[in-house]
């Protein structure tokens, strides 16, 4: 299920420093961060409107991976953020997510 129809945005700020750079684009060239939104799409489908901390555990991501692949999915018009609620996991409230 390629979904790269458009390239990502960058993840890195002209501000960070050299190894963000590398890391960015040894995550894209290995492949891990389409199929780790891949992995976020398909959890969004099969378990709509739960936050980016239950999806993180759901895929056994961590949170903040998790969070990045689901703006990544927002960006490309996949996946949408509303309907804030308490989280199961941290008890604060936090965006859910859905398809669309």
């Amino acid at each position: 299920m390629s979904l790269s129809q458009d390239a990502f945005p960058p993840a890195t700020r002209n501000t960070d420093p050299r190894t963000s750079f590398d890391a960015e684009k040894n995550h894209e060239q290995s492949g891990r961060r389409e199929t780790h939104m891949e992995m976020v799409i398909r959890a969004v489908k099969n378990f709509p409107n739960k936050t980016a901390v239950e999806i993180a555990e759901l895929v056994l991501l961590d949170r903040h991976e998790t969070s990045r692949r689901l703006a990544d999915a927002k960006n490309k018009g996949l996946l949408t953020a509303s309907n804030p609620r308490k989280c199961s996991i941290k008890g604060t409230n936090m965006m859910c997510w859905s398809v669309g």
